[in-house]
Order: C-alpha cells, then structure tokens, then sequence
C-alpha cells in the first residue's frame, strides 16, 4: 500500500484531477482529504501494460464477485502499477494482462527500425525512423524510452 500524502494547499486542489479514485482517503479535521491510500501491485516490469487493460488471474476472480473487471488504474513506475480495485495476491503469481474488447486505442504494427537519443542541453532529442506496416492515425502507439535511453 501507497499513502499519498497531501501536504500543501495546491496539492489538494491538483488531487482529484491527476490522481485516481481510491476509496481510502482520510486526513485531520483541517484538511480530511489530505491522505490517499492505493494499493500497488509490484511486477517485473510494466512494459506494454497500459490503463484501462484488464487484469485477470485465479485469485481475483475469487475475490471479486463475477460482474466485478478489475482494470489497471495506473501505471507508477518501470515495476508498479495500481488496480481500480482492492484484490490481495501472493508473491510470485502470475496476472494476464488484455486490452477490453471495446479498446481501440492502439496501433499494433508499429516498429522502431533505429532510434538515437541525443543530450541537447538540459532536454534529451529522441530521432529515428519506425517501420509501420498500417496505422490509423486517430490511435496512438507506445513506444518505450528504455529501448531508446540507457542511463549509465
């Protein structure tokens, strides 16, 4: 579990826009919404996994009732990610990732042929060229800056 902490005013008015519901949110009498707690699922690493995706193992299934989707609510980092819903795993278990059959948000045959980043006074420019088989241009495509940056 995540304590979100919400210390100044302005992170109090900036909350509800940038971070997700969660149903444990508690604080001082001064400030009641001053606290957010999610829970936070730890992987290997969250390449390719992307809001909205639903998550689907044994487990969850038994701890939700059936018309229950638990769904990614947000993705924190390179290895955490946080679910729209309170489900307990074990360590080590696996969890299946899928995209909602409604989701059409992503472009599927999209690759990067070469890609250079170069360090251009405090900003990082990411130059290269994608090889694209069909793409619509109303939907986006991930593209992963680990494989582009390598931080040494």
């Amino acid at each position: 579990m995540v304590d979100i902490d919400l210390d100044c005013s302005e992170s109090l008015i900036l909350a509800d826009y940038f971070l997700n519901d969660t149903g444990m949110v508690f604080g001082r009498s001064t400030t009641p919404r001053s606290h957010r707690i999610y829970k936070v699922i730890d992987l290997n690493s969250t390449r390719g996994i992307v809001v909205g995706m639903e998550v689907s193992h044994n487990r969850i299934t038994d701890d939700t009732s059936i018309t229950d989707v638990v769904k990614v609510a947000s993705v924190t980092s390179a290895t955490r990610i946080t679910v729209d819903t309170d489900v307990t795993l074990a360590d080590d278990e696996f969890l299946t990732f899928t995209q909602p059959a409604s989701n059409t948000s992503s472009n599927t045959d999209v690759n990067i042929i070469n890609a250079e980043a170069t360090k251009v006074g405090d900003n990082i420019v990411i130059t290269g060229n994608l090889k694209v088989g069909d793409i619509d241009n109303t939907l986006s495509h991930e593209i992963y800056i680990d494989d582009i940056i390598t931080v040494s």
